[in-house]
């Protein structure tokens, strides 16, 4: 039986992954720490002259690490694992999971997500221009608004926001009627599919180069921990929440499978929206 209630050395991290039958190596432990799925240990002096004192893994680091473990069996793949530290970091009270090692996590899924090869990327665009373009839609702009969508999935960049959103008018509303076509309000929802696109992909670029400040990510927990406050007070799970809640005090569910999922791209979106807000909403808090 795994003990969590205790700091743990590398080793007893090896053996706790072999009491839950799993083969684990120092090495990588060691590779965790690299991509923020595990803090690195604290190393304490054992006194004058005695050396030091072999590292220790934090009490919720070995509780993380065995979570970790039994979700590998699941999945190999580093980048969805990596959502699991993200998730403590945002439901668990703060300092649970350091900062700095959710950086490091939310760096290593982005990186995968940025993987989009053009030829899916293409796919993707292609597909999605059909459903909200207009039957008598001029195919030079169907086109063009083609490969600038994949070219934003590809490289994960967009120049001039100004050029994507005409070409969005131009291939919904040729003719500038004011319609809105398809299903009610599609026409606001391809505005905001945009408006979303680009600021999940600036937010994007500045955790991947290492330019988003703290304050900012911070800033963005706080307000992903107030929306899922929402969600779970609309579903009737948190009825008792008090409207005056401090969100470092208020702990998430981490059983909610839909919450784990987005946490991550939820966190995008909360950033790209830090950089750029809406004319009418400062969500800078």
């Amino acid at each position: 039986m795994v003990t969590k209630n205790r700091p743990a050395t590398k080793a007893d991290l090896v053996a706790d992954a072999a009491a839950l039958s799993a083969a684990i190596t120092d090495h990588l432990v060691n590779d965790w720490i690299d991509v923020g799925l595990l803090d690195a240990p604290t190393r304490a002096g054992a006194g004058r002259g005695k050396g030091s004192k072999p590292a220790l893994f934090s009490v919720n680091q070995r509780r993380l690490f065995a979570e970790l473990i039994r979700r590998r069996a699941e999945t190999h793949k580093i980048a969805q694992l990596a959502r699991i530290p993200m998730h403590w970091w945002v439901c668990q009270e703060d300092g649970f999971i350091p900062t700095r090692q959710a950086r490091k996590a939310f760096q290593t899924w982005g990186q995968d997500i940025r993987k989009v090869s053009l030829k899916n990327a293409d796919v993707a665009a292609r597909a999605w221009v059909k459903q909200v373009a207009a039957d008598h839609a001029p195919d030079k702009e169907v086109n063009e608004l083609t490969t600038l969508m994949a070219q934003v999935a590809n490289q994960g960049r967009l120049d001039d926001m100004g050029e994507l959103e005409g070409l969005l008018d131009i291939v919904i509303d040729p003719e500038g009627s004011g319609k809105r076509l398809g299903s009610p309000g599609l026409y606001a929802e391809a505005k905001q599919y945009v408006t979303s696109m680009v600021r999940s992909q600036v937010a994007l670029n500045h955790v991947l180069d290492g330019t988003l400040a703290d304050h900012m990510l911070l800033t963005a927990r706080k307000h992903q921990r107030q929306s899922i406050a929402e969600y779970l007070t609309r579903q009737n799970l948190f009825s008792a929440l008090s409207p005056s809640y401090r969100p470092a005090e208020f702990k998430i569910p981490l059983d909610n499978q839909e919450i784990f999922e987005q946490i991550c791209p939820s966190l995008l979106l909360i950033i790209g929206a830090l950089y750029y807000p809406d004319k009418d909403t400062d969500v800078r808090g």
